[in-house]
């Protein structure tokens, strides 16, 4: 999950270090030229390449794959059996007809209010506000950030010009180096625990102090940046603004992989 999301997280990095280049050498009108450019490329590619949500799989599987559940009512014991026929190569799903389906507009068969109000149900947990609030203030601080930080350096005492967006280099090393260590450690504490207790389940609570030193990491690094942002006389304070977002984007990794899953853990 962590990978997933680690492109959304940077994007504030990488679109401001970027536009920084278009706008110095081809206007900043060409910002949203660019944006409409990626966008038809996305549209089009999610139209041909993404399935279709409405795709209603289950006519579309071979019957000898259909699944007979056997239970005995009335019995505390009672075990459900499935019975799943193996299938040859040609029982296969057909991919023609799979793809002709996706690009067919039908009438949506869903309950519509329900699927709206599924994500503001959520509200009611206790776990979605704190990994809300965690993924939130976090989010806020980068964008802040790469907002204010190319601001600084094109001004004196630095005057970088074109290259103001370069002062995010550091965001992008953080994220790598944080995604590097969150995928490393973030399964491995309840695999371990898990043996500990003899293969018992864990509870996804148990992923939580693995984000302390992240979150502790990323609160000084948002500090270290508005410190040194504040004392821009020595030439050398854009080096603590790099290292202060490498900290905070390193911090920023740990909440998909540990606050998602231990929400989705907790509430499945």
């Amino acid at each position: 999950m962590g990978i997933a999301v680690a492109p959304a997280d940077t994007r504030p990095i990488i679109g401001g270090m970027s536009g920084g280049y278009i706008a110095g050498t081809k206007g900043l009108a060409w910002i949203h030229w660019v944006n409409v450019i990626l966008s038809a490329i996305l549209l089009l590619a999610c139209a041909i390449l993404v399935p279709e949500t409405l795709f209603d799989r289950t006519k579309a599987l071979p019957s000898s794959q259909n699944q007979d559940l056997i239970s005995s009512e009335g019995k505390p014991d009672a075990e459900i059996v499935e019975n799943v026929t193996s299938t040859s190569p040609d029982d296969s799903l057909n991919r023609q007809t799979i793809y002709d389906s996706m690009l067919k507009m039908r009438k949506y068969e869903g309950n519509f209010l329900e699927k709206f109000l599924a994500p503001w149900k959520t509200l009611r947990l206790p776990g979605v506000w704190l990994v809300m609030f965690w993924y939130a203030g976090l989010v806020g601080g980068v964008v802040t950030i790469t907002t204010v930080g190319p601001s600084l350096v094109a001004a004196p005492p630095y005057l970088w010009g074109n290259n103001a967006g370069l002062i995010m280099t550091g965001g992008i090393v953080g994220a790598i180096l944080g995604l590097i260590a969150t995928n490393l450690c973030a399964d491995r504490v309840i695999i371990k625990r898990s043996k500990l207790q003899g293969n018992s389940f864990v509870e996804p609570e148990a992923r939580l102090p693995i984000a302390i030193p992240g979150l502790f990491l990323a609160t000084t690094g948002l500090w270290t940046f508005g410190f040194c942002a504040q004392n821009l006389g020595p030439a050398h304070m854009w080096v603590g603004m790099q290292f202060g977002l490498g900290m905070l984007c390193f911090g920023l990794m740990q909440a998909p992989s540990i606050g998602f899953n231990y929400v989705s853990g907790s509430y499945p």
